[in-house]
């Protein structure tokens, strides 16, 4: 048995050099085959949707879920002393946790009253994104109801077990952000959306970001952010989905054996120019930059059915490009811009579908400027469109793990490179040289994967017809897509927790 334990270990070595998720088992305790070990014992083994399922001579059922600290026994949850963990397609349980299952009584019927959901991947955050687009709607920047909402989630981080040491609430105010946007349509747009009967904006201006730290064996850092606010609806997609799964990852990783540090950063002001996720970059330490090793973004991840992941580094000019690069994106957007115009009918109607049509542009040379040369407070198109996306260790590694998830379950994970440059908040860090793993749904498959077909991501109607729209509720898009909600949160729920599992290089 030591030679196999051995030789185990070298193959766990040998696979960790070659990019592949490993799981570092801890403890003395020999690890076993798992299946062997019950099989030999009587019981029927076999894997559904990524699940372990163990079914006991008298009936009793096991459930196993690799790298997950606990299991549960007829849907009640029992501690793991060391994860189950897999290599090279094996999984294997440690001796003592053998021993322990196997002299486990049976659970009575009376006793199954604990809830699946509560160890169901998506569950959790579904609810809690059904919370939000009922209780919660409106999240509007710099408003009360934006305000309450950052309260709610530190509430729910506490009474998930969080001590108030790992939580941090990093206020922040307009005129400390109001430089990212010298053309000032951020404000302007908030105060628009401020004259709704639903939104009251604060009188100092004030917005906040939510952060909340899990400790790992390594200072080295996972960023993983999502914004809270909203445009002048429910949020639902747009981002109480965000929001929600990274909640459930919380919950579920406080206890893990994770080797890099965690960050959760709940994002304020987003709908503005990434406000928020601008002002929790500049805050950092030149050593906490430097710790970064991926920044996890997730927002709008019940757009649509299709399941993006975008991994990549990006390469490109930077903000000085030359003036023929200009003059020839001006063209081919003020060509685009026409186009759309011709099939809406008009050039007001336009404004109204990209939610400009307050922000003072009248003509279609204003808003190819402004798209063109920026104005947002976001990097402009001119930019955007010329930066390459590469491949990295991390994102080969996040390649890897996709691929496992799409061949345990029933869903299709796309990987999509290009997709990191849509203007949401991991394009601050792309911008800065990291790694970002963007995590969103689409609502139909691109043609193409172009840099510029991702950036036009509201024309070409990848993110739903209820983008920033009165549709962008609970309700509407349960009817529109039953369970649509469910598949996606589960398979993102799992692909995030495995990523943060995992030890990059």
């Amino acid at each position: 048995m030591k030679k196999i334990i051995k030789k185990t270990m070298i193959i766990t070595l040998i696979m960790s050099l070659l990019l592949v998720k490993v799981v570092v088992v801890h403890g003395a305790s020999e690890p076993h085959p798992l299946r062997a070990a019950f099989e030999n014992a009587g019981a029927e083994v076999n894997w559904v949707n990524r699940q372990i399922i163990v079914t006991m001579e008298n009936g009793d059922e096991w459930v196993f879920v690799p790298n997950a600290t606990t299991a549960t026994l007829n849907l009640n949850a029992v501690p793991l002393l060391t994860p189950i963990f897999i290599i090279d397609g094996v999984s294997f349980i440690s001796a003592s946790d053998v021993a322990t299952f196997l002299s486990k009584d049976s659970v009575s019927n009376n006793e199954r009253e604990t809830a699946a959901d509560e160890f169901s991947h998506g569950l959790m955050a579904l609810d809690f994104v059904e919370y939000m687009s009922t209780n919660l709607p409106y999240r509007a920047p710099f408003s009360y109801r934006e305000k309450e909402t950052a309260l709610w989630i530190v509430d729910e981080l506490l009474a998930m077990g969080f001590d108030t040491s790992a939580i941090k609430v990093q206020e922040f105010s307009y005129d400390d952000v109001s430089w990212y946007n010298p053309f000032d349509f951020g404000w302007e747009l908030a105060y628009e959306w401020g004259q709704a009967d639903t939104v009251t904006l604060r009188d100092e201006r004030i917005s906040q970001n939510i952060i909340l730290t899990i400790p790992g064996q390594s200072d080295r850092s996972i960023i993983v952010g999502a914004h809270y606010d909203s445009y002048i609806s429910a949020g639902a997609n747009d981002n109480a989905s965000g929001v929600a799964l990274l909640m459930e990852n919380a919950y579920r990783m406080q206890h893990a054996e994770n080797y890099h540090t965690i960050i959760y950063v709940f994002f304020g002001a987003e709908e503005l120019g990434l406000w928020g996720a601008r002002y929790y970059y500049d805050s950092l330490k030149p050593e906490e930059r430097d710790n970064i090793v991926l920044m996890v973004n997730a927002d709008g991840l019940v757009s649509g059915p299709y399941l993006m992941y975008a991994a990549a580094m990006g390469v490109g000019p930077g903000f000085e490009v030359h003036p023929f690069v200009v003059e020839a994106m001006i063209e081919e957007v003020f060509a685009e811009i026409e186009s759309h115009i011709e099939l809406l009918g008009s050039f007001e109607t336009l404004l109204e579908v990209m939610e400009m049509d307050s922000m003072g542009i009248e003509t279609p040379e204003q808003l190819v400027e402004i798209l063109v040369l920026g104005g947002y407070g976001i990097p402009p198109l001119a930019v955007l469109a010329m930066w390459e996306t590469i491949p990295t260790p991390a994102s080969a590694q996040i390649d890897t793990i996709a691929d496992s998830l799409n061949a345990q379950n029933d869903f299709n994970l796309l990987g999509m490179p290009n997709g990191v440059v849509v203007p949401t908040d991991q394009i601050l860090f792309l911008m800065e040289g990291y790694t970002v793993l963007y995590l969103a749904g689409l609502a139909v498959m691109p043609e193409t994967q172009s840099t510029m077909e991702f950036i036009l991501v509201r024309e070409n109607g990848l993110f739903g017809d209820f983008l920033h729209t009165a549709n962008d509720n609970f309700e509407y898009i349960e009817a529109k897509m039953p369970g649509m909600m469910e598949n996606n949160l589960r398979a993102f729920s799992l692909l995030l927790e495995d990523v943060l599992l995992t030890q990059f290089y």
